[in-house]
């Protein structure tokens, strides 16, 4: 798998200080390699040792901070491919409950209008709905949610009818899954690309 890596502003910032301050480190400690080497004492192992650390030290700090970087950068695109996957799924769940419903009350509404059949809003589900609504990722629009929201609250409340139910209630409530079944669609469509 081939990533790239996004190199920021900041991050050249930080590099430059970083090749800086070492150049300085380095060119100082080799003057005093020279100027230590031309007395020949002991301390001539401990400036070579000195130099090797520090640049050691920091050539590990710059590995250590690009692999970080590339680390969190991939972390973040991995949750982000996660939410929008989980996202996908649901909304074709809750589109499926959306058009289930949408069928049953296209169905029964001149039986629910005489106030017959009522038995059958209790297949009227939102499973999917309770289960998923706090699965769903910033890739789902708010107005999606919206609309999804006011459908299930006007099938909640169109269950708990116990009489005769106007069919303009049933066609507002058509019309309203309708809208929230095309939002969830232009959503999917948009999370499929």
């Amino acid at each position: 798998m081939r990533r790239e890596m996004n190199v920021t502003i900041k991050s050249i910032i930080i590099l430059s200080v970083i090749i800086f301050i070492t150049g300085i480190l380095l060119t100082y400690a080799t003057i005093l390699l020279v100027d230590y080497s031309k007395k020949a004492d002991d301390t001539l192992s401990a400036v070579i040792g000195l130099i090797g650390n520090i640049s050691g030290g920091l050539i590990g700090g710059i590995g250590a901070y690009l692999v970080a970087a590339f680390q969190i950068k991939s972390t973040i695109e991995h949750d982000g491919q996660k939410s929008v996957s989980a996202s996908y799924s649901i909304l074709r769940l809750i589109k499926s409950e959306l058009v289930n419903n949408k069928n049953i009350i296209i169905r029964f509404k001149t039986d629910f209008a005489s106030g017959q059949y009522l038995s059958n809003l209790q297949s009227i589900s939102s499973i999917y709905w309770d289960r998923g609504l706090d699965k769903l990722g910033p890739e789902v629009k708010d107005q999606t949610v919206a609309k999804m929201q006011r459908a299930y609250s006007m099938m909640e409340a169109y269950k708990r009818q116990n009489s005769n139910i106007d069919e303009a209630a049933s066609d507002n409530l058509i019309v309203a899954i309708g809208d929230a079944i095309t939002l969830i669609e232009q959503d999917i469509n948009t999370m499929s690309r």
